[in-house]
């Protein structure tokens, strides 16, 4: 799936639109605000097979049942790459901190942008450990 023609607009919309949202489970934790991240610069939803959880204990579960984080973002956008240096605006990258989480190359390509019970936070690019462009 290909990313719409005027993706880096949407890109700047979506950040724009998450940037005060705090980490909800299910509605914008690293999930679900990667996946929709996707759908809204490709218009396509690979999220939807993989939302139905509510709570932290739900989720778990759900990550548990298909490999994890990395699991569920190989199965929807392919292997991923450990180059982090390849990143580019608006790809999905996996940052340990210690925990995994998912997150989105933003606008700048130095940064990623992630979910946190405040709004984003945004980490250098350097503190990803893979990333899966699209």
């Amino acid at each position: 799936v290909a990313r719409a023609e005027n993706w880096p607009k949407l890109l700047s919309a979506y950040l724009a639109e998450r940037r005060y949202m705090p980490c909800e489970w299910g509605a914008n934790d690293c999930m679900t605000f990667a996946g929709k991240g996707v759908e809204a610069l490709t218009g396509h939803d690979y999220y939807s097979a993989y939302s139905d959880y509510s709570d932290e204990a739900s989720a778990n579960a759900m990550l548990a049942a298909n490999g994890g984080i990395q699991g569920i973002i190989t199965a929807c956008l392919g292997v991923g790459t450990d180059k982090i240096k390849t990143a580019r605006r608006g790809d999905i990258a996996l940052v340990r901190l210690p925990t995994e989480t998912a997150g989105i190359v933003d606008d700048s390509g130095q940064r990623i942008a992630l979910v946190s019970k405040d709004g984003m936070v945004r980490v250098p690019l350097s503190k990803a450990v893979r990333v899966w462009g699209y």
